[in-house]
């Protein structure tokens, strides 16, 4: 190395570079070799030189924001460490600053090159860009006109050395694309912190303009791309005395996207359907924000001015801590009077490459999503660095002020400003359960209930409750704290949705974290911090009151005692509509006599969050018994007549479903991969069911007990006794479970009392056991109160509710369906005893159980009892019928009346359901332009019993009236299908499709659960349902479809309800089960 450069480059014993600098600027210019002063011609060619470097070197600085300093900096250069991702580059950024600097300053140092054996990691770096730059042959910089030139150099040479300067130095700004580059490569090492269980892929890219980008690649089996599109414009952004642009810009934009202005961000969604799709989807939304067209802006004004002032008449709680610092008299907003170019300068002002985050959630390969996004006009959006961090600020100044205002409900909130999070998590965890903690925005607030009254007497509970975890010892709080922070981890870790409007905004904060719902706690409790923020919420806090109440009066004084103050109902100041009242509130806590718990410590934590694998364990295929397939349900379906009963039979069949293990030991990921995408389990015994899924840590289990032999209505009453019983003892027992996330969800049927759980895998076997134990508990209070609360509801239920009054009681019952009215059920409730229930209970946990593990867990066998005894049910034939049943109500309460219509197609298969679920398509279609606003109208597919079929349900009209437009109708959409071009039919098609796949497409996995356990408790085995019909609608031909829904239904039978005032019409009309008596029935396996 040339002596006058060894100062400023050394190799150190350790393979490092170490670098040196002058520590102030006299020190520099000292150092600095004496200099000859060069020609006139030497300095115009090292002017143009100078203007060269300079222009290039203000490029870089503008391109990386560095600023320029007078002289320069301490470091010529600084150690610069391996970065390792694009924080480290942000850290470092000083390092690359110096070097900046003296490429653009042009500084006479030349760099020689220097043998670096350095061990480079295989990953990109600062310092693998900067050192082989520096590696490359010495380059002279030039600082000013004071230029050395060698003595012993030929004037010759000089213009020889010019050119291979500029060379040099032309090099020298490829170090720009280079780190450009470097930093794009460095974002995409950026490790997304996602849930220890999900399945999806996260990768974070930040494109060349500064657009932050989120590729998920999804492990779920949804074909459409679905894009989130965030912007940094919201109606903070309004400007002064133009309240609204924000949302009225958005509101008259032209656009296919769905659009969500917030506060602080702006939020456009869209699905696409094909990679080509999605592109042109982002060319869109270039267009809509670079040549944005407007509409109806003067409708839509005035549209926006009517919301805000309905909004501030009658404000929510969210609304009045956004807004409560911006309130102005009502004269002073207007209509909003803007044009077109207004409305896009508004836009313009905020749109930067640096100002937008974009999802991208799809089940294709992301590097082929990465490229059809980049060749999108996305990447054409200039970065203008126009986003800005803002911070979160108090609205107002806590010093205990009450706020009344007008609003929908009566409600008393306590609100804390205090913004320490960790603090809020842990309050909000200690809390009792009768008051409900939320953080609206970044503030809590503590809800007191809706008893104005009692204000006074819930702030001194909680002053109360303060005073208790101030007394309580450190070590316990510390234990709990732990249990805090196990649960958020818990929580976060078993996610499988999110929120993509929440995501898109963390993007712009800390794209590592854009999944977290928000910071994380703090790792250590310091008690003596949290004392001290506690001790803040008691002296500085404001009380929000809302009431429907309240009254405006210009003339009222408040009064000096504050209880008084909080229960009148009188406002004294009017603000832009919004009505509201201030005073400071003193009072004296004082201790009350209410005992309050803090949370106990739960040995429900799981220890060890992980997904469990079939392939971790081996398992090996159950033989299956072999017996008869499930295809074969609909040949055991045989026609008889009715005889008067309607006693369900018992029966023994040699039937039992037959779903065997795949075989796991072939291909075993595959496999799996296969068994938790479909919908069908796989038997363990013909009454033990498993399914593999990975839709977060939790099991499903399904318990299904059968009743035991007993009369229909007294049977069924009795489950619905458990039901409550089981449920209310159930909130108590399982408090610290429901805690973590577990659920027990216990419902009745007509054969037996279905359980429902949520667990963690590794304490499933521990739930399930204080499950069994709970169900063994007898409390005879909890039944007295159970029995009047049933009471209650069904007489509520019989006398108003009758859409459903109507569809589950009179039809059901008047096709032979194994159900009871709620008058049958209410004559028993009554007279039913303790003594009788409790002998009903120790029967029922006698009989026969099945169960169902669906989720994080590996298969095995039960030890439960098995039988093979099955029901069988009745239902009605209607072939060639049309029947009318008429029903008076026994409710006086109620003076409307209804009719429902049920269209029998025969026994089920799958042709004639999808045929029905088309046709149903068609009809709800139609029926928004025939019926009146006045005419409550429910077209469904229904299946009844054995039976396949579709119901229309009609109020607001007599029940006559009602069934002749029913019939108009229906002759109307008939003619009208029949004209429906083959293109019209295949659209009908797709969307009958699209409705069928959002029943199946399951985001939680209690919804997965709840639809097998279903159909496995109802004998119904039709897994594949929605699969099999959608294969049959796309492999028929539009003729033959058209041909079909002409000739679909076999038959239809009408219940017509009248109320108490009408008289029921006289005719050849059915008026109870009776007159069924000979008529032609099915009877079936039991099946709702």
């Amino acid at each position: 190395m040339d002596e006058e450069n060894q100062g400023l480059l050394q190799q150190n014993p350790q393979d490092s570079t170490k670098r040196t600098s002058y520590s102030n600027w006299d020190d520099y210019e000292k150092q600095k070799p004496k200099t000859q002063e060069p020609s006139k011609l030497d300095a115009f060619l090292i002017l143009i030189l100078l203007i060269m470097v300079g222009l290039a070197g203000f490029g870089v600085v503008k391109h990386y924001e560095i600023g320029i300093p007078e002289r320069p900096q301490q470091n010529d250069l600084l150690d610069i460490k391996q970065i390792e991702n694009k924080t480290d580059l942000l850290t470092h950024q000083a390092a690359v600053q110096n070097v900046f600097d003296k490429i653009n300053d042009g500084l006479d140092q030349i760099f020689n090159k220097t043998e670096d054996h350095r061990q480079i990691d295989d990953r990109v770096t600062i310092d693998k860009v900067i050192d082989e730059y520096i590696a490359k042959k010495p380059v002279e910089q030039f600082t000013n006109m004071k230029t050395e030139w060698d003595s012993s150099s030929q004037e010759e040479d000089i213009e020889k050395d010019i050119e291979q300067q500029i060379l040099k130095n032309q090099q020298q700004q490829n170090i720009v694309s280079d780190l450009e580059e470097l930093i794009i490569q460095q974002e995409d090492e950026i490790q997304i912190f996602k849930p220890s269980l999900s399945l999806d892929q996260y990768h974070f890219k930040e494109l060349q303009n500064g657009v932050r980008v989120l590729f998920v690649e999804s492990a779920s089996d949804y074909s459409d791309i679905h894009l989130t599109i965030t912007l940094q414009i919201g109606k903070r952004n309004d400007p002064e005395l133009l309240e609204g642009l924000t949302e009225l810009t958005f509101r008259s934009l032209k656009t296919q996207y769905a659009i969500l202005v917030g506060e602080s961000y702006t939020t456009f969604t869209i699905d696409a359907n094909s990679l080509d799709d999605l592109t042109q989807k982002l060319n869109d939304f270039y267009r809509d924000l670079t040549k944005p067209t407007f509409l109806d802006i003067d409708e839509q004004a005035q549209s926006l001015y009517d919301d805000i002032i309905l909004e501030n008449k009658m404000p929510n709680l969210q609304y009045m801590l956004s807004n409560i610092k911006l309130l102005r008299d009502p004269k002073n907003y207007n209509v909003l009077q803007v044009d077109e170019k207004r409305l896009k300068r508004h836009i313009d002002n905020f749109v930067s490459g640096d100002t937008l985050s974009i999802i991208v959630k799809s089940v294709q390969n992301v590097d082929q999503v990465i490229d059809h996004v980049e060749e999108s006009q996305i990447l054409s959006i200039i970065n203008d660095q126009k986003f800005y961090f803002f911070d979160e600020e108090s609205p107002l100044e806590p010093n205990r002020v009450i706020y009344k205002y007008k609003s929908k409900q009566d409600l008393v909130s306590l609100v804390s400003f205090s913004l320490q999070l960790s603090w809020q998590r842990f309050f909000k965890y200690l809390l009792p359960k009768e008051y409900q903690a939320q953080t609206i925005g970044k503030f809590l607030v503590i809800n007191l209930g809706s008893d104005l009254s009692q204000t006074l007497d819930k702030i001194n509970e909680i002053y109360t409750f303060i005073q208790k975890i101030k007394n309580t010892d450190e070590s316990d709080l510390q234990l709990i704290y732990s249990q805090m922070l196990a649960t958020e981890e818990l929580a976060f870790n078993s996610q499988t949705e999110y929120d993509q409007i929440k995501v898109g905004i963390n993007l712009f904060l800390d794209p590592q974290y854009a999944l977290a719902d928000d910071e994380e706690s703090l790792p250590i409790f310091d008690k003596e911090e949290f004392d001290m923020f506690t001790e803040d919420l008691i002296q500085e806090f404001t009380l929000f009151l809302s009431s429907q109440g309240f009254i405006y009066n210009d003339q009222y004084e408040n009064q000096s005692d504050d209880l008084a103050f909080i229960r009148d109902a009188t406002i004294t100041k009017k603000v832009r509509e919004l009505l509201y009242d201030t005073k400071t509130l003193n009072f004296t806590p004082y201790l009350l006599t209410k005992e309050f718990e803090l949370p106990a410590l739960s040995p429900f934590i799981p220890e060890n969050i992980a997904l469990v694998s079939v392939c971790d364990e081996p398992v090996y295929p159950y033989q299956g018994f072999g017996l008869q397939k499930i295809g074969d349900i609909s040949e055991t379906a045989k026609e008889s007549t009715f005889d008067g009963s309607r006693e369900l039979k018992f029966e023994e069949v040699q039937f039992t479903a037959e779903f065997p293990m795949p075989d796991f030991t072939h291909n075993c990921e595959l496999e799996e991969r296969e068994a938790m995408i479909q919908l069908t389990p796989y038997q363990l015994a013909s009454n033990v069911w498993w399914k593999p899924s990975k839709r977060g840590a939790m099991v499903y289990t399904g318990l299904f007990i059968e009743k035991p032999q007993s009369d229909l209505a007294q049977g069924k009453t009795m489950l619905k006794i458990l039901q409550k019983y089981y449920s209310n003892l159930a909130k108590t027992s399982f408090e610290q479970e429901l805690l973590f996330g577990y659920e027990v969800n216990i419902k009745e049927n007509i054969n037996g009392l279905n359980i429902q759980m949520l667990s963690y895998s590794e304490k499933q076997s521990d739930f399930l056991d204080k499950v069994f134990e709970l169900l063994g508990q007898n409390n005879e209070n909890v039944f007295n109160e159970v029995k009047l609360t049933l009471i209650r509801d069904v007489r509520r239920f019989h006398d108003q509710k009758l859409s459903l009054l109507t569809q589950q009681f009179y039809l059901p019952k008047i096709m032979l369906r194994p159900i009871n009215t709620p008058l049958e059920i209410l004559a028993i409730l009554e007279e039913v005893t303790y003594e009788q229930f409790t002998q009903f209970k120790e029967q029922l946990l006698q009989s026969k159980i099945q169960i169902l593990n669906l989720g994080n867990i590996l298969p095995q066998e039960s030890a439960f009892t098995d039988s093979s005894e099955v029901y069988w049910t009745k239902t009605l034939n209607l072939a060639n019928q049309k029947l009318t049943y008429t029903v008076q109500r026994e409710s006086s309460l109620d003076s409307s009346n209804a009719i429902i219509v049920f269209y029998q197609t025969g026994l089920k298969n799958v042709s004639k359901q999808a045929l029905v679920s088309l046709y149903v398509e068609f009809l709800n279609q139609q029926s928004l332009d025939y019926f009146g606003s006045s005419q409550q109208v429910q077209i469904k597919r229904r299946a009844m019993g054995c039976t396949e079929g579709m119901t229309i349900y009609l109020q607001g009209q007599t029940p006559q009236e009602a069934n002749e437009d029913i019939s108009k109708f229906l002759d109307q959409c008939n003619l009208r299908f029949s004209l429906l071009t083959d293109l019209q039919v295949n659209e009908l098609v797709l969307e009958t499709i699209r409705r069928q796949n959002e029943e199946v497409n399951f985001k939680q996995l209690r919804d997965e659960g709840n639809y097998i356990w279903e159909k496995i408790v109802n004998h119904n085995y039709s897994f594949k349902e929605v699969k099999e019909i959608n294969n049959y609608l796309t492999s028929s031909k539009h003729s033959e479809i058209k041909k079909d829904i002409q000739n679909l239904f076999e038959g239809q039978i009408s219940v017509q309800v009248y109320s108490v005032s009408e008289e029921l019409p006289k005719g050849d009309f059915i008026t109870g089960i009776e007159d069924l008596k000979g008529k032609s029935i099915y009877e079936c396996f039991y099946n709702l």
